[in-house]
């Protein structure tokens, strides 16, 4: 009996690798979809490094406490009245949205075209055209020198922010177009061996960087339009200084748990 589960582990290890080795081989093959001459400037910026961006400082650069970095010789003469102060929180906080935002699309579109079979999926290649019109308009910006530059950005930049408000979904559909076309067994290894959706570890991780990375541009986002409207109570743009840790989880873990229990008629006690 041990000797039979043994057996079965490293059988399922072997048809693991395999499919891991047919995988990546899909993936060194496949050409790019891009255009060239779209593809070469989305490769300079992809070699770009992402600035990290905390809670804590977007708070900061909120509240115009790192005006000095961008205007150090205007707050060190205390020439900035209450209106100015507003006007170049603003414009520092597009200037950076403007030049970071592309460098992070530019990730996110070399890598749903470097995904096989997934890249493949008409969802995904909706969402990888609407990355690039929104890279494309952004870099074409001009640079924020006025208040008038900002605002027009801003007005840009929130058309963009409501494109992209369907791509979650659109992902999903992607990713339930591929585990169909795998169970289906239209999709074969270089073998003619069919893959099994659930294993396919490179397309699982592709997911989560894709998801994770969309978080990050909706927050930069985000928070440079909540910036200009008016201001909530304990807010710092779209950012609540009053945040329970606690109560997030709590309310995920009553969701959680509607949810398995409509599915699976009972849900595991939860503990937080």
């Amino acid at each position: 009996m041990i000797r039979t589960a043994c057996r079965n582990i490293c059988r399922q290890r072997v048809e693991i690798e395999h499919q891991q080795r047919c995988w990546s081989s899909a993936l060194s093959t496949e050409e790019s979809e891009i255009p060239r001459d779209i593809a070469s400037i989305v490769s300079d910026y992809s070699k770009r490094k992402q600035t990290s961006a905390s809670l804590q400082t977007l708070m900061k650069t909120g509240r115009g406490e790192l005006l000095a970095k961008s205007y150090k010789d205007e707050v060190l003469a205390g020439n900035l009245q209450n209106q100015e102060a507003s006007e170049r929180v603003l414009m520092q906080v597009a200037s950076f949205v403007r030049k970071e935002i592309p460098i992070r699309l530019a990730h996110r579109i070399q890598d749903l075209d470097r995904m096989p079979m997934m890249r493949d999926q008409p969802s995904v290649k909706a969402v990888k055209q609407v990355y690039i019109d929104s890279f494309l308009e952004l870099i074409e910006r001009p640079e924020i020198k006025t208040p008038e530059d900002e605002t027009d950005f801003a007005l840009a930049l929130e058309m963009l922010y409501q494109k992209h408000s369907c791509v979650m979904v659109q992902m999903a559909k992607g990713a339930y177009e591929l585990r169909t076309a795998v169970h289906k067994g239209e999709i074969m290894g270089n073998n003619m061996d069919g893959f099994v959706f659930e294993r396919m570890d490179d397309c699982h991780d592709f997911l989560d960087r894709f998801y994770t990375s969309r978080i990050g541009i909706r927050v930069l986002a985000g928070q440079y339009i909540a910036l200009r409207h008016e201001p909530l109570p304990n807010y710092v743009g779209m950012i609540c200084q009053n945040t329970s840790p606690y109560e997030l989880v709590r309310h995920a873990t009553e969701d959680a748990s509607m949810i398995c229990t409509q599915k699976y008629g009972d849900a595991p006690e939860v503990i937080v």
